[in-house]
C-alpha cells in the first residue's frame, strides 16, 4: 500500500512536531529510505527519503519524490516534505515510518488472503478495525446494512446505528431523506474514497462506492467521530475498496459480464449443471446465505408470452423487487424473472405480497414453490414453480399467484395422464360411487372424499356437508354397502384417496 505524505505525517504527528511542505497529494510512496549518496532515486518502491540537515546536501535533495527532513530549520528545496524540528535519531525515525508501511501491507495482504479464500464481503470488511478507530459499516447496492462495527457510543445516541445493528436497514425516514435529497445518487457517482459532510446525517462519513462492471455493488462507510482521522481514512477506504472491487472484477470476468456475479452461478444451480463444493461455497458467501437455510423459488412471467417486447424493462424491474425484497435475488432466464428467496430471513414473511404487488403493477403473473431445507434443491423448487405456472395458467387463467402447493396433486396426476398409466388410479369402487351417482343423482362420491379428509370423522363430516349427522351415517352406510373393499385398510384408503382426487380433477373440480 502506498501512503500520502499527509499519511505519514499524521501517523508521525503522535510522536514529533511535524508539519508538512509544498504538499503534492498525486505523489505517494511505497517505502522509506535514509539518504545515502549511493541511495538510488529511481527505486520501483517510490521511496520517501529521511535526511538530516546535518548532512548538508540541498542540491542532491532535489532528485527525490519527497522527503523527511530533521532540523530547527526549514529546508530550503521546495520539495514535498514532512518537517521534524524534533532531535531524533535517522535510523530511528527510519524504524518508526517502516513500521507504519509494514503495518498497511500487512493489512493488505490478510484482506487479499481473505478474498483469495472466497471469504464474504461481510467477513472481510472487519479487518478495517485492523486499520482506524472509526466505526465502519457495509450496505450493498440497496443500502441494505451487511457488516457493521459494534460501537456503544453510536449505539447509545444514534437511533439509525441501532436499528442498521439490529434489523440491518436506517429507519425508512432517513434513508427516504438520503434518497429524496440527491445525496444516494451523489455517493453512487463518486468512484474514489472520499469525506462527505451530509446534511441527512449529522455526523461526516468517508464514503466508498463499490463498482462491479460499472454497476454500483455496494458501499462502504467510516464514520468520523474521532478529530483528524479523515486524512488517513480516505486513504484506508480507498485502498480497501479497490482491492474489493478488483477482486469482483476478476469474479465477474469468471462468472458473468452483467456486473451481478452470482447470476450465471444461480442459474447452473436452477439447471442443475454441475457445480463444485467450491463454486457453490464461493456462491453463498458472496450472497451471505447459508447452505442449510430454507429456500423458495418465485417465477414471474409475462401471460403474452417470452419474447422481450412483452417484458418491458426487465432491469428496472429486477431492481425493484430486489430492493424492497432484501431476502432474494432475482434475474432474468428464458423469459421469466427468477426470485430465489432465502425463506429463513425475516423479511420473507412479506414476500408473497410483495411479489404479488409487482406482479400487479408490471402486469405479471407469477407461480411460487414450496420451500424446501437446503439450498441444493434449488433446480427442484425451479421446476416446481415452472409447472405451476404453467398448470395454474391453464386451470385458473384469471389468477395472478399460484402455489406449487394448491397444484401438487394435479402435477402428479398431470405426470401420469401423461404416462399412460391414468386408468391404474381409478379404484373399481370409486367407479361403482360414480356410477351410483350418475343414476341416482345423489352425492356418494364428494360424501366419501370429505369423510376420508376428515379422518372419517361423521360429526366432522356432517358440519362440513352442512348435514345431520344421520343423513351422513345413512350415505355411509350405502356407500360401504356399494363397495368391496375395506376402509379400515390404510393402504386402500389411500388409493381411495388419490383416485378421488384424480376423478374431480379431471372433471374440473
Amino acid at each position: 500500500m502506498e501512503l500520502s505524505l499527509q499519511f505519514i505525517a499524521q501517523k508521525l504527528a503522535f510522536s514529533y512536531d511535524v508539519d508538512v511542505l509544498d504538499d503534492d497529494p498525486t505523489l505517494t510512496y511505497g517505502t522509506v529510505r535514509v539518504f545515502d549518496v549511493a541511495l538510488s532515486t529511481s527505486s520501483k518502491f517510490h521511496p520517501i527519503v529521511i535526511i538530516s540537515s546535518k548532512a548538508r546536501i540541498d542540491t542532491v535533495a532535489d532528485q527525490f519524490r519527497g522527503i523527511i527532513w530533521i532540523g530547527e530549520e526549514r529546508p530550503a528545496f521546495g520539495l514535498p516534505a514532512i518537517w521534524i524540528r524534533d532531535d531524533v535519531s535517522e535510523l530511528l525515525l527510519l524504524d518508526r515510518v517502516q513500521n507504519i508501511f509494514d503495518m498497511f501491507n500487512q493489512w493488505c495482504a490478510s484482506v487479499q488472503d481473505g478474498l483469495l479464500q472466497h471469504r464474504s464481503f461481510d467477513e472481510i470488511v472487519p479487518l478495517l478495525s485492523q486499520v482506524t478507530i472509526s466505526p465502519y459499516y457495509y450496505a450493498d447496492a440497496s443500502m441494505r446494512t451487511l457488516a457493521i462495527k459494534e460501537d456503544e457510543t453510536l449505539y447509545a445516541a444514534s437511533s439509525s446505528w441501532r436499528m442498521q445493528s439490529e434489523v440491518g436497514r436506517h429507519p425508512v425516514e432517513i434513508l427516504a431523506r438520503f434518497v429524496s435529497s440527491g445525496e444516494l445518487d451523489t455517493v453512487n457517482s463518486r468512484k474514489e474514497a472520499w469525506l462527505f459532510d451530509s446534511d441527512t446525517f449529522h455526523t461526516p462519513f468517508v464514503s466508498k462506492t463499490i463498482f462491479c462492471q460499472g454497476d454500483v455493488f455496494g458501499h462502504l462507510f467510516l464514520i468520523e467521530t474521532y478529530p483528524g482521522q479523515a486524512t488517513c481514512d480516505v486513504e484506508i477506504l480507498e485502498a480497501f475498496g479497490n482491492m474489493l472491487e478488483t477482486h469482483l472484477d476478476l469474479s465477474s470476468m469468471t462468472y458473468s459480464s452483467s456486473g451481478r456475479p452470482y447470476e450465471p452461478m444461480l442459474i447452473s444451480q436452477i439447471e442443475g449443471l454441475a457445480s463444485s463444493a467450491a463454486e457453490t461455497d464461493y456462491l453463498l458467501k458472496l450472497l451471505s446465505w447459508g447452505a442449510d437455510e430454507q429456500y423458495r423459488i418465485a417465477l414471474l412471467k409475462h401471460p403474452a408470452g417470452d419474447g422481450d417486447s412483452a417484458v418491458g424493462n426487465v432491469a428496472s424491474e429486477i431492481q425493484a423487487i430486489e430492493d424492497n425484497l432484501v431476502t432474494a435475488k432475482a434475474f432474468y432466464h428464458n423469459g421469466a424473472i427468477v426470485c430465489v428467496i432465502n425463506n429463513s430471513r425475516a423479511e420473507s414473511l412479506f414476500a408473497d405480497n410483495l411479489i404479488l404487488h409487482f406482479c400487479e403493477r408490471f402486469g405479471w403473473k407469477v407461480a411460487i414453490s414450496n420451500a424446501s431445507s437446503s439450498f441444493s434443491s434449488l433446480q427442484s423448487l425451479y421446476n416446481r414453480a415452472l409447472a405451476t405456472f404453467d398448470i395454474g395458467c391453464q386451470l385458473s387463467p384469471k389468477t395472478i399467484l399460484y402455489h406449487f402447493d394448491d397444484y401438487r396433486l394435479l402435477l402428479i396426476f398431470s405426470a401420469i395422464t401423461k404416462s399412460g398409466y391414468a386408468d391404474f388410479l381409478l379404484h373399481d369402487d370409486l367407479i361403482a360411487l360414480a356410477q351410483y351417482d350418475e343414476e341416482n343423482d345423489s352425492e356418494m362420491v364428494s360424501t366419501l372424499k370429505t369423510y376420508l379428509d376428515l379422518e372419517r370423522n361423521s360429526s366432522k363430516t356432517a358440519e362440513a356437508l352442512h348435514l345431520h349427522r344421520n343423513s351422513v351415517t345413512y350415505r355411509l352406510e350405502k356407500i360401504k354397502s356399494l363397495m368391496s373393499s375395506d376402509l379400515d385398510e390404510p393402504e386402500n384408503r389411500l388409493l381411495l384417496t388419490l383416485s378421488i382426487y384424480y376423478f374431480l380433477s379431471q372433471r374440473g373440480k
